[in-house]
């Protein structure tokens, strides 16, 4: 028997068949019971992903697909496409019709290469690669506006992080707020805070605006451990997106994809120890590092606009 695509609420991707009844009973209640349910991919890193609206005529097309496709996909990719959200159903991955059916309606409000990017994914065999979780969000601490972290380099500790702040309130902080050690439930941008925020996912806009926040530029030679604070590392989506990695303890380096989890790892599933020769796509460019003293940092208190 073949498996079935699965919703999925952490990391319990199905690799054995599932009953139709246990698949569908959830995704099949919504359809008759709601008449709109909220969707966005989990795709981008720095900056908010769309959503949209499904009627309750594209969810029941929704509900349909979901029974036609025959294989669910883990993904061990860190950063990038990693499916769909679907209101109820917090992941939708690994059922090939659903998600083009999805990706049709999103097409309009994403760029081309975003398009690309995730018509590539789907078009991969990823049943050999293990599976990452996509939320571990709880609340606990109520307030995470401003939780800075020490001017010493960090140790890789999300739960302890920031008051945990990344973990308890992993969906309003972004890499941007991880790679600066500082909570802002904001989803912080480059800039943003002292009014200069980035104008375009270029290397040299991005460093501007992060330079008008306090961060120092360092070029683009792997750095050793600072005196005062930690190095980050910028990379861009050429004309799409940015994404920082963050210098921890020991030389190692972690991040935090947008809304999702913090990560230790790259898309291959490797330890970062030199962020230039790891893999972050569809981020591709490497731009270079530079130095964050977080109590010296202009803390982002805006909405994202």
């Amino acid at each position: 028997r073949k498996s079935a695509c699965v919703f999925t609420r952490s990391s319990c991707v199905a690799l054995r068949p599932l009953p139709m009844f246990w698949r569908l009973a959830g995704l099949v209640a919504l359809a008759t019971h709601v008449q709109a349910v909220e969707v966005s991919p989990i795709l981008f890193s720095g900056t908010h992903d769309p959503t949209l609206t499904l009627t309750a005529h594209q969810l029941r097309t929704l509900t349909a697909k979901v029974g036609s496709y025959q294989r669910p996909g883990p993904r061990n990719r860190t950063v990038g496409y990693r499916g769909f959200r679907v209101e109820g159903f917090p992941v939708l991955r690994g059922c090939k019709d659903a998600e083009l059916f999805l990706l049709d309606l999103f097409r309009p409000q994403l760029p081309e290469e975003a398009v690309r990017h995730i018509e590539e994914e789907l078009s991969l065999d990823h049943s050999e690669e293990l599976d990452l979780p996509d939320a571990l969000e709880f609340r606990g601490k109520v307030n995470c506006s401003h939780e800075v972290g020490p001017d010493t380099v960090p140790a890789y500790d999300p739960q302890h992080d920031d008051a945990g702040c990344f973990v308890t309130h992993q969906s309003e902080n972004n890499c941007y707020n991880y790679a600066t050690d500082i909570s802002t439930d904001t989803f912080a941008q480059p800039g943003r805070g002292t009014g200069h925020k980035w104008k375009a996912n270029t290397c040299a806009a991005v460093r501007v605006a992060a330079e008008s926040d306090g961060l120092e530029w360092k070029g683009t030679s792997l750095p050793t451990a600072a005196p005062t604070g930690h190095y980050v590392a910028l990379f861009i989506w050429p004309d799409t997106n940015f994404h920082w990695i963050r210098m921890d303890h020991a030389g190692n380096w972690s991040h935090k994809p947008g809304g999702t989890p913090v990560r230790n790892t790259d898309n291959k599933g490797r330890k970062i120890h030199d962020p230039s020769k790891s893999d972050f796509s569809p981020w591709s460019q490497f731009c270079g590092y530079m130095h964050v003293v977080p109590s010296m940092v202009k803390p982002d208190r805006l909405k994202e606009e």
